[in-house]
Formats: C-alpha cells, sequence, structure tokens
C-alpha cells in the first residue's frame, strides 16, 4: 500500500497551472452578487473579515487571488490590495486595486473621518428634532455607507 494523495480541487489546480479565467470562474460561483456589484464571499470569513482560499501548504485571501487572476500574474504579498467598494467580503476584481501601503492607510483614514463627520451631523439634526429622513448608519452595510473613491 503506498502514500494515498488527496484529490487537489479544480481552484488548486486551475491557480497553479495559471488559468486565471478560471480562477476567476470559481471565486465568482463561490460568491453571491449585492446590489452594489460586490461579489460577497458566501463562506464565513476570518474573523478580520477577509475571504480565505486555502491551497495545500497556504492559506490567501480570496481578494488578492482575485487581483493576480485579473492582472494575469501573481503578485508580491508586500502590495497592499485595496476595496474601492470598502467590503472586505468582496472579491470583485473590479472593486480591487493594487496601492501602496500609504495610500490604503490614506483611504482608511479619510474613510473613517468622513464617517465621523456624518455621525456628527446626524447627531446635531437628531438633537434639533429635525427629520433627516435618512437611514442610520446601523441600516446602511458599512461596507458601502461611505466611499471616498470616484464610481468604479
Amino acid at each position: 500500500m503506498g502514500i494515498q494523495r488527496k484529490r487537489r480541487s479544480e481552484f488548486t489546480l486551475a491557480y497553479e497551472a495559471r488559468r486565471w479565467v478560471d480562477v476567476l470562474a470559481i471565486l465568482k460561483k463561490k460568491s453571491q452578487p449585492d446590489e452594489h456589484g460586490c461579489w460577497v464571499w458566501i463562506r464565513k470569513p476570518l474573523s478580520n473579515g477577509y475571504a480565505q482560499i486555502r491551497i495545500p501548504g497556504r492559506r490567501m485571501y480570496a481578494h488578492r487571488v482575485a487581483v493576480e487572476a485579473k492582472l494575469g500574474t501573481r503578485i508580491s504579498p508586500n502590495m497592499p490590495v485595496h476595496h474601492k467598494c470598502a467590503n472586505r467580503r468582496c472579491i470583485n476584481p473590479d472593486h480591487l486595486e493594487l496601492v501602496t501601503h500609504a495610500q490604503n492607510v490614506a483611504e482608511m483614514l479619510a474613510r473613517q473621518a468622513l464617517l465621523a463627520e456624518i455621525s456628527r451631523l446626524r447627531a446635531l439634526l437628531d438633537g434639533a428634532g429635525i427629520a433627516h429622513g435618512s437611514p442610520d448608519l446601523t441600516d446602511v452595510p458599512q461596507s458601502h455607507a461611505v466611499t471616498t473613491r470616484k464610481a468604479y
């Protein structure tokens, strides 16, 4: 009796062979489109909110794999991938872009500042008894409450 090998998944075979069209098709099957065009990962995300793909011997963020598939090449592990839609579970390659670390941090800080300003203004309206008719931030998915990037 020899050692039994575990059957490699369709995804693993496509990724290792760099069949990028197949990789994207498989990623899309493992997601659910939403009203914003995001491909939302349907499996449970990691505790940090990101989707993960397992390939024998390693684990990878699904959004990084999606960018590799779109670009047709592997990317450096040190290169940040930014979610233009601000949805960590999104793996739509059209919502992702390679950025520098400084750009990624600047985007995050700008988004946080804008969300804080929206909360401050809503509190002023509520305190003045002015009905503003807009939903609570709790009613809007955090990933789509605000984006500081241009529409894609």
